[in-house]
């Protein structure tokens, strides 16, 4: 039963997203740069945009708020667009590849946030023969996420503060019941 919800929280590979590495999967971003809740997620996401209380021109000439990937990838096909302007020369792999190399993951890939939100600034500032690799199980990889070295600091006592006085206590509590 297609409205039973039984499949709520289960992302199935979707289509024409999960056609990678020919085009750009986009999720969606909540005004945090966290993934919005409603947003697909998964091994096709590519790169997230804001999605989430996006003001938008409808036809009665009103701005309206609201919320949806459909939102999210036109902000990736515009910053697209100003590439292309600017280097008609490009290859389509080549715009895929700076998208992603100059999202806020800094080249680390997640399923819910991919290679992370587009920064149209670094996007077209960027030069495809100098950009940081992209390590993950994401599309277009260069390979496996790299371990990172752990350092060990110097070791600390931790730092613990006396008790405060019943009375101070009593006089804290009734702060907050007064406001």
């Amino acid at each position: 039963d297609p409205n039973s919800n039984a499949d709520y929280g289960i992302n199935p590979t979707t289509y024409p997203a999960a056609y990678v590495p020919y085009l750009l999967a986009v999720g969606a971003a909540n005004q945090d740069g966290g993934v919005a809740g409603f947003s697909e997620t998964g091994p096709f996401i590519s790169v997230t945009a804001p999605g989430a209380g996006v003001g938008g021109l409808f036809p009665d000439g009103k701005v309206h708020v609201d919320d949806g990937t459909s939102f999210a990838a036109p902000y990736v096909s515009a910053i697209a667009a100003l590439l292309i302007a600017k280097h008609p020369d490009w290859s389509v792999s080549t715009l895929i590849r700076v998208l992603e190399s100059t999202a806020s993951g800094n080249g680390s890939w997640n399923s819910s946030q991919g290679w992370g939100e587009v920064d149209a600034t670094a996007a077209l500032n960027a030069d495809p023969n100098n950009l940081a690799g992209l390590y993950g199980a994401g599309p277009n990889a260069d390979g496996p996420a790299q371990a990172r070295p752990v350092t060990h600091g110097i070791p600390m006592l931790p730092i613990v503060n006396a008790a405060p006085a019943q009375a101070v206590v009593t006089q804290r509590k009734g702060a907050y019941i007064a406001l």
